[in-house]
């Protein structure tokens, strides 16, 4: 039998297809084909079961997809054909009804390298996001840190910690984005990502390389993780030999609403 590359064999592993379908309840899913740069939006994918379905119907394992969900949170969103004809026309639908959908949203923060440079704790990505890190802390917002790829990170505070509706919550979480950049000058954090239908990498997700055997898993991380943040940790055989991943979710940090909204009142001026 031949043996399996890293990529299907971490997608084809229980836990793993675990931890990514508790990410996308209520959520648009999208696979992305960066080899062919080519995206398929408007997936269900709330049960591993349908993600399995969508993992057959797209051919996920002849390609390399990277998974993303929306920031959006979704009521109802309907199940799409797989049909190619019905499917557009459910999606043309879909897209220019997706407010009526939307109930609210996330607030991510996406630190990129903007030289380029892969992630290390000496790059402009990592001491870009550890400031910020740094001011998340001191208000004890309850947010989850995750390596995004080989050049950044991704933080994340789930809705549920916000009173606002979706409009509001794009409208204010982009300028709260845009004035952490500028007070704490973090050229890396990329404050224009804040629209009805950004998408974010799935943790536990692939970041796919060139080759079939170079993946990196989209890790949360620890504070200690981050703080010695090392690439080769998260290679797909390093996570697999190192971690107990099995229910280890997102990683929240501790904290509350209050804090939440603190954080809101200060930085959204």
């Amino acid at each position: 039998m031949e043996k399996m590359d890293n990529y299907t064999n971490w997608y084809h592993r229980t836990f793993v297809q675990f931890e990514i379908v508790k990410q996308l309840k209520n959520r648009e899913t999208a696979f992305y084909d960066a080899k062919n740069k080519r995206m398929w939006r408007c997936i269900k994918a709330h049960s591993i079961d349908y993600l399995k379905k969508n993992f057959n119907a797209f051919s996920f394992f002849n390609k390399r997809f990277k998974i993303y969900h929306s920031l959006a949170v979704l009521n109802q969103m309907p199940v799409f054909s797989w049909n190619a004809k019905k499917r557009k026309e459910q999606q043309d639908s879909f897209n220019k009804e997706f407010e009526n959908y939307a109930v609210t949203y996330d607030f991510g923060l996406d630190v990129d390298g903007v030289d380029g440079s892969l992630v290390t704790t000496s790059s402009s990505a990592w001491l870009n996001a550890r400031k910020i890190k740094e001011e998340l802390d001191t208000y004890h917002v309850p947010y989850s840190l995750k390596f995004s790829g080989k050049k950044g990170f991704h933080f994340l505070v789930d809705h549920s910690y916000f009173s606002l509706s979706f409009n509001e919550a794009v409208q204010a979480f982009k300028q709260v984005a845009h004035n952490l950049k500028e007070v704490l000058n973090v050229s890396c954090l990329d404050d224009s990502i804040y629209d009805a239908r950004r998408i974010f990498k799935v943790a536990y997700s692939l970041d796919t390389g060139g080759s079939k055997n170079f993946d990196y898993v989209v890790l949360p991380l620890t504070d200690e993780q981050f703080e010695n943040f090392e690439l080769e940790d998260c290679r797909v055989e390093n996570v697999l030999e190192s971690l107990k991943l099995k229910n280890r979710g997102l990683l929240e940090r501790k904290g509350s609403k209050k804090h939440v909204e603190e954080f809101l009142k200060d930085w959204r001026y």
